[in-house]
């Protein structure tokens, strides 16, 4: 997809990311838009289809997971895919500015900062400590690691929805998502 493809709609832009999971899924991927020229295009701008909010965990690679190339994605990493206060003015810039229309929040199974809120660590670091707070807010007294990784990505995408509410940003689609690591199998929420 060359061009200006930040101006299809979230609807299309959910079937681009579905179908290239399906072909990631059954090994069938095409490396899109991983060309000299794709660099060379996007070097003068971007305009990427869908924003993402994802775990920073090594195994999430959204690029892979959904068979997308150079410029297709505008991905904001954090521990735990928790909307900080700077994840959240990234995707507004990208939502404002670059008027992508699609808002993803993924989180994974297994993941390690969401298992630290469910049962905290005594020696973790303060940082750490701060994005699992946020975690149990958003997950309460859930025990159940796949079930806590779920209301995880389904609040965050809750507060993105509420950042996205200004004249300029209100376009934006936000959906959730769980990514599993042994299957490639993406469940929209």
């Amino acid at each position: 997809m060359a061009g200006k493809q930040n101006e299809i709609s979230h609807q299309t832009a959910l079937e681009l990311l579905q179908a290239g999971n399906a072909r990631y899924v059954a090994d069938l991927t095409s490396r899109p838009n991983a060309t000299p020229h794709r660099r060379f295009e996007t070097g003068i701008g971007q305009w990427p289809f869908a924003i993402f909010l994802t775990c920073a965990d090594s195994r999430v690679t959204p690029e892979l997971i959904f068979d997308q190339g150079i410029g297709d994605l505008f991905v904001s990493r954090v521990a735990g895919n928790v909307a900080t206060s700077e994840i959240i003015g990234g995707i507004q810039y990208a939502v404002q500015y670059i008027r992508t229309e699609l808002v993803v929040v993924l989180g994974h199974e297994s993941c390690g900062v969401v298992s630290a809120a469910i049962s905290p660590p005594s020696d973790a670091p303060k940082e750490l400590g701060d994005l699992a707070m946020q975690i149990q807010s958003a997950i309460g007294r859930e025990t159940k690691l796949q079930k806590a990784v779920e209301k995880n990505a389904k609040a965050q995408a809750t507060q993105l929805r509420r950042a996205l509410k200004g004249p300029a940003l209100k376009h934006a689609k936000v959906c959730a998502a769980t990514y599993s690591l042994r299957s490639g199998e993406v469940n929209w929420l």
